[in-house]
């Protein structure tokens, strides 16, 4: 995954208006922080199946 964060971003003149540029790198790193959080809640979260 962090290989094809590493493709090229566009210059922020070639995107549309409203459209921000963003840094894959932080992106990339924000995301596996959304994920690790909601693990660590699932974990944390009281077993509702027994």
């Amino acid at each position: 995954m962090e290989e094809q964060a590493d493709a090229e971003s566009p210059a922020s003149e070639d995107l549309p208006d409203g459209v921000p540029v963003l840094d894959h790198e932080e992106a990339f790193e924000a995301g596996l922080a959304l994920i690790l959080g909601g693990l660590e809640q699932h974990v944390a979260a009281p077993d509702a199946a027994r």
